[in-house]
C-alpha cells in the first residue's frame, strides 16, 4: 500500500485537476490543482456541491453527468467548459468513471480533468483560417481542386470548378471525368512534385489548352500537407482563353507589320534615291538658263528696254529660287540617310553659336536677342544646329514688319524629356492652319509677304523626330508665334 502522504503528495503535484465525489455529488477528496481552479484551498471544498461552487446552469450539468455515470456504470469523456477562480471560461478534457467501494457498490464518481483552452484556441483560429480560405477559393473565377496525391481522390474542388464540371468531390481525377475516362490521367498520377524524399518541392506553371471545351487555361499546380498530414495537389486552372486568342492576333499583326515595315523601308530608301537623284539632275539646266540668261544680259548691256530688263530679271530670280528649293530638296532626301551621333550637348551653347553664325547676315536690322538658361541634352550636334539656325532665321523674316524685332530662346527639364522654345514678335499666324505648318511645300504666307520655300519647317520636323522627339507651334496674327520642341533626355 502507499502511505496517504505519499498519494496525497502525487496527486497534488499533478497539474490536471482531480476530484472525488459521493453518491450526493459532494466532494470528498481534491488535489491541490482542482481547488486553485475554483479559487478554494483543497480542504475547503470537502463536503461542498458544484451547487456552492459554479453557476446553476453549469452545477445541474455536472451533477446530471454524475448521475449518468453513477446509473450507467460506464466511463464517460467529454469536452466541457469551466469557469475559474477570476471569472474566466476554460475549457477541459474531462474523463468521469464510476467510483465503487471494495464490496463493488458504486458509492460516487472520480473525475480527471485536462485545460484544453490553448488547444480549443488553436482549433478555433484553425477553422476560422480554413473556412476564410475556402471563402477565398469559392470566390475565385478558376478551375481550383485538392486531391489526394495517393489515391487521387478530389478532397475539394471549389464553385467555379463545380458548376463548370458538377459535384466532383470525392470523385477520381476531375480531367478524367470531364473527358468521360475512368482513373486519373497521366497528369494526376505524375509525382513529379516531390522530391526523391517525398516531400513538396515547390510551383509548377505552364498552360494547357483543354481537349473538352477547347479553351486555354495557365496552370499553377504544388504538393501541400493537408489537414490530416496526408501529401496532396493543389492545383489552379486559371481560364487564359481571350489573352491566348489576343496574343495568338497580335502575333499574327505583328509578323504583317514586320513585313509592311519592310516594304516601307524599300519604299522609302527608293522615293529617297529618287528625289535625290531628280533633284540633282534639276540643278544642271537651272545652271544653263542662269549663265545664259546673265550671258545675254552682259551682251545686250545698254540695249534693253525697261520691260524686257524686267523680264530678264524675272528669269534669273526664279532661276535663283527654283535652285534654292532643289537644295532644300537635296538636304531633306539627305536628312532620312544621315545617321545620328548622339551625344551630350550644351544646348545652349549650341543655340549661341547657331546665332553668331546668322547675326552677320543681317546687320541691318534691329534685333534683340536673348537666349536664356537651355538645359543640356542628348542629341546630334550639328542637326540640333541645324534646327537653331532655322527657326532663328524662320523668326527673323517673319519680324521683318518689326522696326525692333525680339526673339527669346528658353527651355525647361522635365521628368524624361527637355522642352526648348523660340519665340518672336513677328506677324504671327492663325491657329485654324497650325497643322499645315510642318507639311513639305504648305505656306501660310505669299511670296509677296514673305519669301520661302516650304521646307525648312518640315526639315526641322523630321530632325526633331529622328530623336525620337515632337514639334508644335502656337501663335496669334499680328502678335508673334512661338515653336516648340521636345527631346527625350536620352534620345532614340
Amino acid at each position: 500500500m502507499i502511505p496517504k502522504w505519499q498519494l496525497e503528495a502525487l496527486l497534488n503535484n499533478i497539474p490536471d485537476l482531480i476530484w472525488l465525489k459521493d453518491k450526493e455529488s459532494r466532494f470528498i477528496a481534491v488535489n491541490t490543482a482542482f481547488g486553485a481552479a475554483c479559487g478554494f484551498k483543497a480542504e475547503e471544498l470537502i463536503s461542498k456541491t458544484d451547487f456552492d461552487i459554479w453557476p446553476k446552469d453549469l452545477a445541474e450539468k455536472y451533477r446530471a453527468d454524475d448521475m449518468q455515470v453513477m446509473e450507467s456504470g460506464m466511463r464517460k469523456q467529454l469536452e466541457e467548459r469551466l469557469l475559474d477562480a477570476q471569472g474566466k471560461v476554460l475549457w477541459i478534457e474531462t474523463i468521469k468513471t464510476p467510483l465503487y467501494r471494495d464490496d463493488g457498490v458504486i458509492a460516487g464518481t472520480v473525475g480527471i480533468a485536462r485545460d484544453i483552452t490553448d488547444r480549443k484556441r488553436t482549433e478555433g483560429e484553425l477553422n476560422n483560417s480554413r473556412e476564410m480560405l475556402f471563402t477565398i477559393l469559392n470566390g475565385l473565377d478558376a478551375v481550383v481542386y485538392i486531391a489526394d496525391m495517393n489515391t487521387y481522390e478530389i478532397l475539394f474542388a471549389n464553385k467555379y470548378t463545380q458548376d463548370k464540371f458538377g459535384n466532383i468531390n470525392g470523385n477520381i481525377c476531375w480531367k478524367s471525368i470531364q473527358a468521360g475516362q475512368s482513373g486519373p490521367c497521366t497528369f494526376c498520377s505524375n509525382k513529379y512534385l516531390l522530391d526523391v524524399e517525398g516531400n513538396p518541392t515547390g510551383v509548377y506553371q505552364w498552360e494547357f489548352q483543354n481537349t473538352v471545351n477547347g479553351r486555354w487555361y495557365d496552370v499553377r499546380d504544388r504538393a501541400i500537407r493537408w489537414i490530416d498530414g496526408r501529401l496532396v495537389r493543389l492545383e489552379i486552372a486559371t481560364d487564359i482563353n481571350d489573352r491566348k486568342q489576343l496574343e495568338m492576333a497580335l502575333h499574327e499583326d505583328k509578323a504583317e507589320l514586320e513585313g509592311l515595315t519592310k516594304k516601307l523601308e524599300s519604299a522609302n530608301k527608293e522615293l529617297e534615291a529618287f528625289s535625290y537623284s531628280v533633284s540633282h539632275d534639276l540643278r544642271q539646266p537651272l545652271r544653263v538658263i542662269d549663265g545664259f540668261s546673265r550671258t545675254l544680259l552682259k551682251d545686250l548691256e545698254g540695249k534693253l528696254d525697261e520691260a524686257t530688263q524686267r523680264k530678264f530679271d524675272t528669269i534669273r530670280e526664279n532661276t535663283k529660287k527654283m535652285d534654292q528649293l532643289i537644295k532644300h530638296i537635296l538636304d531633306f532626301s539627305r536628312l532620312g540617310r544621315q545617321k545620328l551621333t548622339i551625344k551630350e550637348t550644351d544646348m545652349e551653347k549650341l543655340a549661341t553659336e547657331a546665332w553668331k553664325e546668322l547675326q552677320e547676315s543681317y546687320p541691318e536690322r534691329n534685333i534683340a536677342m536673348n537666349i536664356s538658361h537651355l538645359p543640356f541634352c542628348h542629341v546630334d550636334e550639328p542637326m540640333l544646329r541645324q534646327v537653331f539656325s532655322n527657326l532663328f532665321t524662320n523668326a527673323i523674316k517673319f519680324t521683318k514688319v518689326r522696326e525692333a524685332a525680339m526673339i527669346e530662346v528658353g527651355g525647361k527639364e522635365k521628368e524624361d524629356h527637355c522642352v526648348y522654345y523660340v519665340k518672336d514678335n513677328g506677324a504671327g499666324f492663325d491657329m485654324r492652319f497650325a497643322h499645315k505648318l510642318f507639311k513639305l511645300f504648305h505656306r501660310l504666307h505669299s511670296d509677296e509677304e514673305f519669301e520661302g520655300t516650304g521646307v525648312g519647317l518640315s526639315f526641322i520636323k523630321r530632325i526633331i523626330e529622328r530623336h525620337g522627339g515632337r514639334i508644335w507651334a502656337e501663335g496669334k496674327v499680328n502678335e508673334g508665334a512661338t515653336f516648340y520642341f521636345a527631346l527625350p533626355k536620352v534620345s532614340l
